[in-house]
């Protein structure tokens, strides 16, 4: 048999056994797996080793697949897969992009399953297969991507003029960036603020200027990731999103998401300022239901739309 042939019987399997496992309450013993797939000790644990590298970077525990082993009995548990997972814009553009370098390649049939799978892709998303795109990526503010990335290297500080998310004001700032990624498709970074004199999270393209300093950090990086983590203490807003709106919740970071009966989509959201709860209910209109609002630990019942939130969120210290 062929190394190709070979590998995609070995991801086949791993993918049939994991499946069969995750289905049986308490795990399986190693024996019986072995029996059930005809594999040996060794393959068993090569094939373990793949599944323990399945799921999202870096890889650890709760992260799509968690797979449990004490040495003689094997239990696996899906998180987060309990539901489709909605393939947005960007990666829809990516495996377009993707998968037509593999139609290229020599002896690839042309009508074959990977050019029609690409091309009702392309169809969803109102691109033409082959054509070239002109991508400006995250709206990143090209001066400021180089500047705050050097900075996290070099471990120094940043000036920047920076226009607030929520707000929309405009502050000065001498920041120490620790971690530059991309979160809810936007170049961000998360950096110790001398003016907040906290952590805080900045949109890249929200910087208006941006200015490197010889000043060395002083703060150690306690960040890990770009994203936004929102605080404990904000209130909580449960949103019901109609169907077809369903994917603006896929841009927020929602603490919990259900699906419902009739299609529509319940999640609970943090709420980080008034500008962005407005704009949101401005912009989804009869199309979300706001259920609630809990601030402080406390159930403030189901409000008015847009008026009665901005009155909860000032009362409430946004």
């Amino acid at each position: 048999m062929s190394a190709g042939g070979s590998s995609l019987d070995a991801v086949t399997r791993t993918l049939a056994m994991a499946s069969w496992v995750a289905a049986q309450p308490g795990g399986v013993l190693k024996d019986e797996l072995c029996e059930r797939f005809g594999l040996t000790p060794g393959q068993l644990e090569r094939d373990l080793q793949t599944l323990h590298m399945t799921g999202v970077y870096p890889h650890t525990d709760y992260e799509l697949v968690s797979l449990s082993d004490d040495g003689e009995t094997i239990s696996i548990r899906y998180d987060g897969l309990d539901r489709p997972m909605p393939l947005t814009a960007p990666q829809a553009l990516a495996l377009i992009a993707a998968g037509e370098s593999l139609t290229d390649l020599p002896d690839t049939d042309p009508n074959g399953p990977l050019a029609r799978g690409l091309a009702k892709l392309a169809e969803a998303m109102g691109v033409i297969p082959g054509e070239t795109l002109d991508v400006e990526f995250a709206g990143a503010n090209s001066e400021a991507l180089p500047v705050v990335f050097a900075a996290t290297k070099l471990g120094t500080q940043v000036w920047i003029r920076y226009e607030g998310l929520d707000s929309g004001e405009e502050s000065e700032r001498v920041i120490e960036p620790w971690v530059v990624g991309v979160d809810k498709a936007a170049w961000s970074v998360t950096a110790w603020c001398h003016r907040a004199n906290d952590r805080r999270w900045f949109r890249l393209d929200r910087v208006l200027e941006v200015r490197a300093l010889d000043t060395p950090a002083s703060m150690p990086r306690t960040a890990t990731t770009a994203a936004w983590e929102p605080p404990s203490h904000l209130p909580r807003a449960t949103l019901v999103l109609d169907g077809d709106v369903a994917w603006a919740a896929e841009r927020w970071n929602c603490d919990q998401r259900e699906v419902l009966d009739d299609g529509r989509v319940r999640v609970v959201v943090p709420v980080g300022g008034s500008g962005w709860f407005e704009r949101m209910l401005m912009q989804l209109g009869p199309r979300v239901t706001v259920e609630r609002i809990v601030a402080e630990g406390r159930d403030l019942g189901q409000p008015d739309r847009a008026a009665v939130a901005r009155r909860i969120l000032k009362r409430y210290g946004e």
